[in-house]
């Protein structure tokens, strides 16, 4: 779980420090919907998606046995407010992101990132 600092995250900043690019399927068309998706902040994060409480950030780590990207979905239906996603894994997802992505390079590199800011 990221600290309490982490919590003032919102979307762009998150993306700015992990060094990614903020991904999000469906725009709102109003001003005031964007802004409001903008100011989104996260909570915390978890590398767990069965442990995703609403408003964290999903982190999708490979395993020797699984490949966490494979649980985005399950994540953002747990209420995750937003996920990295390797840039090599993003194709898949491409069109069809079940949330706001932050598209890496390395998802461990990108957490560590995050970790030390």
């Amino acid at each position: 779980m990221m600290t309490a600092t982490a919590s003032m995250l919102t979307l762009p900043r998150l993306a700015q420090m992990a060094d990614g690019d903020l991904v999000v399927r469906d725009v709102p068309q109003a001003a005031t919907e964007r802004e409001a998706l903008l100011r989104r902040t996260v909570h915390g994060a978890r590398i767990d998606s069965r442990a995703i409480e609403p408003g964290e950030l999903f982190v999708p780590l490979r395993g020797s046995r699984a490949d966490g990207h494979a649980f985005l979905a399950e994540a953002f239906a747990r209420g995750a407010a937003a996920a990295l996603c390797a840039r090599a894994a993003y194709p898949e997802w491409s069109g069809r992101e079940p949330g706001p992505l932050v598209v890496v390079d390395d998802v461990t590199v990108s957490l560590q990132r995050l970790a030390r800011a």
